[in-house]
C-alpha cells in the first residue's frame, strides 16, 4: 500500500481536483461546499475532500501538499482490511484469513486509485465495515448498530444518495433472511444514527449555498430529478464492475465450495 503512494505529482484528473478542492477548503474555507474556480463540486459530499484537507494541515512542512491529500487514503483501505479481517473471524482457519483481505488488492480497479486521494476508497471502507457488522448477529447487538452506524454514515458521505441508498438496501434483504429480533433493532438504531451526519451536512449545506447543486450533480438525485445519467452512462458504469475481474473466480469458488 506504500508503494506508490508518496514521493509522485497528481497526475490523473480526478484526483488534481480532489486535491485543488482540499487546498480551496483550507484557503477559502468552502467546508460545506468545496469549489473549483468558484464553482462548487458536490457530486459526492466533501468526506474525502475534509479529510485530506486535515491531512494537508497535520503534515504541513513535513511532506508535500499532493503527498499528504494521499494519506487519508492509507486510513481508508487499512479500516477495509480490518473490517474484511473481522468478516472472515468465524468463517475462515487463522492461517486463511490474511487471504480475505489480501484479495482485496488484487482487484484492478484498486491499483491506482489506491495511490490516489480518491473518495472511492472510503465508500470501499464503508461497505467492508457493513459486511463487519453483518458477521455474527447474535453477539453484542450494540456492537452491530455501531459498526452499521458506522458503515452507513461513510457511504453516504463519501457515495452520496446512491452508496446510502445501496447500504441500506442491503441492510433491509439482511433483516429479512435474518430473523433476530435483536439485530434487527441494532440494525434500525445503526441506520437512524449513520444518517445523521448526512442529514446535518445537507441542513448545514441548505441554510449555506442551498440544495440546487447538489441535487444536480449527486448522479442518483439528478437521474431521479432531472433525467441525468451516472458518470459516462449506464454502459460506463458497467465497464468500471468489470475491471473487478481478479476477484470473480475466487467469488465462484467459495459458492461452488457452499453449493
Amino acid at each position: 500500500m506504500l508503494i506508490g503512494l508518496l514521493g509522485h505529482s497528481p497526475w490523473r484528473a480526478d484526483e488534481m481536483v480532489q486535491l485543488g478542492l482540499a487546498v480551496d477548503v483550507l484557503d477559502s474555507e468552502h467546508w460545506l461546499a468545496p469549489s473549483l474556480g468558484g464553482q462548487p463540486i458536490l457530486e459526492t459530499p466533501p468526506w474525502a475532500v475534509w479529510c485530506s484537507a486535515l491531512a494537508i494541515r497535520l503534515f504541513v512542512g513535513v511532506m508535500p501538499v499532493h503527498d499528504a491529500a494521499r494519506v487519508p487514503g492509507l486510513l481508508a483501505l487499512l479500516l477495509a482490511f480490518w473490517a474484511l479481517l473481522r468478516w472472515s473471524l468465524p468463517r475462515l482457519q487463522r492461517r486463511d484469513r490474511w487471504a480475505v483481505g489480501l484479495s482485496l488488492f488484487s482487484a484492478l480497479s484498486l491499483a491506482i486509485p489506491a495511490h490516489a486521494a480518491a473518495s472511492e476508497l472510503w465508500t470501499l471502507a464503508a461497505f467492508a465495515l457493513l459486511m463487519a457488522a453483518l458477521t455474527r448477529p447474535d453477539r453484542r447487538w450494540n456492537r452491530t448498530a455501531a459498526l452499521v452506524g458506522a458503515a452507513i454514515a461513510l457511504a453516504g458521505l463519501s457515495g452520496g444518495a446512491q452508496a446510502l441508498l445501496i447500504a441500506v438496501a442491503t441492510l433491509a434483504t439482511c433483516g429479512l433472511v435474518l430473523r433476530q429480533r435483536s439485530h434487527q433493532l441494532a440494525q434500525v438504531v445503526g441506520v437512524l444514527a449513520g444518517v445523521v451526519p448526512l442529514a446535518v451536512w445537507l441542513v448545514a449545506l441548505q441554510h449555506a449555498v442551498g440544495l440546487d447543486e447538489w441535487a444536480r450533480q449527486d448522479p442518483l438525485i439528478a437521474l431521479l430529478t432531472q433525467g441525468g445519467r451516472p458518470g459516462g452512462g449506464y454502459s460506463s458504469e458497467m465497464r468500471g464492475v468489470l475491471w473487478s475481474w481478479p476477484l470473480w473466480p475466487l467469488a465462484l469458488m467459495a459458492l461452488w465450495q457452499r453449493r
